[in-house]
């Protein structure tokens, strides 16, 4: 199961993957299920990147991200106000990485590729869960620091680097006593 984590659909270890990924949201609580589910639409987002960086698109893995996010925006819609308070700008992101993804493989794959219709697609898909989970954080009167997705758009003048730094809390180990 461990070693299965990495694997890449086409890979033997990858049903493995899949499965455990089926086991745990089986076995999670209602109220976690929707996390469940942003967490597999990140792993199809991944996979989806990590094959396209190999010139290879598939449409079935593509599907199956927009599955998984829908899960998670049904699922999202289930969960008392206060749990979709906490849920739903995770499922904002995840939509803001996947459209800004599929924009750049898109970008960087030929005009001609097989692919482009479906990922023009999957951007749209992408577009319409966005602005369902907009509509509904309003209605539901939950508040959401939501920005524009970015987009590329090329320029004539050369790029400037910006830094910047995250401060995230590290772990610390206990110390133990001997008895």
């Amino acid at each position: 199961v461990v070693a299965s984590a990495g694997s890449l659909p086409g890979e033997p270890l990858y049903a493995v993957k899949r499965l455990t990924e089926q086991a745990e949201l089986f076995f999670a609580p209602a109220d976690q299920q929707a996390t469940i589910h942003i967490a597999h639409a990140e792993a199809r987002l991944s996979e989806i990147e990590k094959l396209a960086a190999r010139g290879v698109v598939l449409p079935g893995l593509l599907d199956e991200m927009k599955a998984e996010t829908q899960a998670a925006i049904s699922g999202v819609k289930t969960l008392p106000a206060k749990q979709q308070a906490q849920v739903l700008p995770a499922l904002v992101v995840l939509i803001s990485k996947e459209t800004t993804a599929l924009t750049k493989i898109q970008s960087q794959l030929p005009a001609s590729h097989a692919s482009q219709n479906d990922l023009s697609r999957a951007q749209t898909d992408s577009t319409t869960q966005r602005q369902d989970v907009i509509t509904h954080a309003e209605k539901s009167s939950i508040p959401l620091a939501v920005q524009s997705t970015p987009t590329e758009t090329p320029t004539k003048q050369p790029a400037t680097s910006t830094a910047t730094a995250t401060l995230q809390p590290t772990a610390t180990q206990p110390t133990l006593t001997p008895t």
